[in-house]
C-alpha cells in the first residue's frame, strides 16, 4: 500500500531550490536542476557557479550545456570546499571548454553524471583532496580528466573511454586512480611526471569489468588490443599476470584482465493460474534497474536458459500484447517464496541450476479514498491530492506512475513503487 500525495500549484517549490537558467550559487544549501539547461551567464564564460561550500547540486538527471564561449564552462567552483556535484550530463561546445571546473578547490565530490564533447570533461586546477566517482568522461576532444597542479585526489568507478586522453596529469602528485575503464587515443599522458597510485591491494570484490577483485584499472584500447584485452591471466583472478607500466614515476601494479566468465544452465517450470493468454518469457535480471541480461521465450510450462556465473533474479511474464517486453498489466512473477523480491532473493548461479519454479501473477492497481485539499479551489490555488493506491492482484508491480490531469492536459505526476 502506497500513501500518494500529489502538488498542482503555478508558485515556486521552495524547497530544494530549483534551477532553471544558469546562475551562481553563493550560499550554502540544496540545489535540484528542474530542466535541460543551455548557454552561458551575460558577460561571463560559464553557466553556474557555485563560489560557496557546503552545496548540493542535483542535477536530477537533466544536463547543462555550456554554449557560446571561446573557453565556456557548464559548471565551475572556485574557492569552494565540501560540496557535492551529482547527477548531471555536463558539456561544452566551447573551443577550450570545459564541462566541469575545479579551481582552488578541495574536499568536493563529483559523481554519479556524465561529462562529454567538451574539450576537457572534468578539470582541476590547483585543487586538492577532491574525489570523483562513478562518472563517464567520454567524447571529449583533449581529455577526460585534466588534473593541472591538483594532488591527493581520488578517481574510481570511472569510464574514461573515446577521449584524445583518459587522464591528462600536469605537475600533479599522489593521486589515487583505480578501478576505472580506458579506451582512449592517449590512456594516460603526464606532463612532468610525478608519482600517483594507479591501483589499491588486492581486494575481493566487483570490479568495473565485472571481474571479482578489486585491484587497478582496465586498459583498454579503442582496437580492442589494449594491455588489459591482451595480457595473461593463469590463475583466472582477474587481475593481470604483470604490472603496466605507465612512466618511470607511474605504475598500475595490478591492471585488471578481461573475464571471460563460465557459461550455466538455470532451468525449472512456468505456473499461471489466470485467464489472460500470451507467449511467456523467463529472464535473467542483475537487478531492478537495468535490463535483463537475457530474455528467452518458452514454448512450455518448463524452461532453460543460459547465463553466465553470477547472482541473478531469475523472472517471468506472460507477452499478452504481443511486444516481447513486461507490461504493466501482464502477468509477472520471480523465482522466490514470496511475492516481492529483494536481495536476499539473487540466485547464485556457478554451476547449473535446477528445478527453479516460477508464479506468473496478475497486476491488479486500485485507486481510492482520493481526497482534493482544498475542496473548492480557485485557479491558480495550489492544491493537495491525496490518494491510496492499492495492488489487489498478487504480482510485483514496481515503478508505476500516477498521472494528475487538468482539461486533459498532465500537470503532475509521481513515480510509485508497490
Amino acid at each position: 500500500m502506497v500513501f500518494l500525495c500529489l502538488q498542482a500549484t503555478s508558485a515556486t517549490v521552495f524547497e530544494p531550490t530549483p534551477i532553471t537558467s544558469c546562475t551562481d550559487v553563493d550560499s550554502p544549501g540544496y540545489y535540484v536542476l528542474s530542466k535541460d539547461i543551455e548557454g552561458l551567464q551575460n558577460g561571463k564564460d560559464y553557466c553556474i557557479g557555485i563560489f560557496a561550500s557546503n552545496v548540493v547540486l542535483d542535477g536530477n538527471g537533466y544536463s547543462i550545456r555550456g554554449e557560446g564561449a571561446f573557453d565556456g564552462t557548464a559548471i565551475k567552483l572556485e574557492n569552494s570546499t565540501n560540496n557535492l556535484i551529482v547527477n548531471f550530463t555536463a558539456s561544452t561546445n566551447a573551443f577550450f571548454g570545459k564541462g566541469i571546473l575545479l579551481r582552488n578547490s578541495s574536499n568536493n565530490n563529483i559523481a554519479n553524471s556524465t561529462i562529454s564533447n567538451s574539450w576537457a570533461g572534468i578539470y582541476l586546477e590547483y585543487s586538492n583532496n577532491n574525489s570523483i566517482s562513478n562518472v563517464n568522461a567520454s567524447n571529449n576532444r583533449w581529455a577526460g580528466i585534466h588534473l593541472w597542479e591538483s594532488s591527493n585526489n581520488s578517481i574510481v568507478n570511472s569510464n574514461l573511454s573515446s577521449n584524445w586522453a583518459g587522464i591528462l596529469l600536469t605537475n600533479s602528485s599522489n593521486n589515487l586512480i583505480y578501478n576505472n575503464y580506458f579506451s582512449n587515443m592517449n590512456n594516460v599522458t603526464i606532463y612532468d611526471s610525478r608519482p600517483n597510485a594507479w591501483n589499491i591491494t588486492k581486494t575481493e570484490g566487483k570490479n568495473i569489468v565485472d571481474g571479482n577483485y578489486l585491484g587497478g584499472n582496465y586498459w583498454s584500447s579503442p582496437d580492442g588490443n589494449g594491455f588489459s584485452d591482451t595480457c595473461g591471466d593463469a590463475d583466472a583472478d582477474g587481475i593481470c599476470d604483470q604490472p603496466f607500466a605507465i612512466d618511470e614515476n607511474n605504475t598500475d601494479w595490478l591492471p585488471l584482465a578481461k573475464v571471460v566468465l563460465q557459461q550455466f544452465n538455470v532451468s525449472g517450470f512456468v505456473s499461471y493460474g489466470g485467464n489472460q493468454q500470451g507467449e511467456i518469457y523467463v529472464c535473467a535480471l542483475k537487478d531492478f534497474n537495468s535490463q535483463p541480461v537475457i530474455c528467452s521465450k518458452t514454448s512450455d510450462s518448463s524452461y532453460e536458459i543460459e547465463i553466465s556465473q553470477g547472482r541473478y533474479y531469475i523472472a517471468a511474464f506472460m507477452d499478452v500484447n504481443g511486444n516481447e517486453t513486461p507490461d504493466s498489466a501482464e502477468p509477472v512473477g520471480f523465482a522466490i517464496e514470496k511475492k516481492y523480491p529483494d536481495e536476499a532473493d539473487l540466485i547464485l548461479v556457478d554451476r547449473d541450476v535446477y528445478n527453479v519454479s516460477i508464479t506468473l501473477y496478475d497486476v491488479d492497481l486500485n485507486i481510492s479514498k482520493v481526497i482534493v485539499t482544498p475542496e473548492n479551489p480557485v485557479e491558480g490555488q495550489e492544491i493537495t491530492i491525496n490518494a491510496t493506491v492499492v495492488n489487489l492482484g498478487g504480482s510485483f508491480a514496481e515503478n508505476f506512475k500516477v498521472s494528475l490531469y487538468v482539461n486533459g492536459t498532465e500537470v503532475e505526476n509521481r513515480t510509485i513503487s508497490l
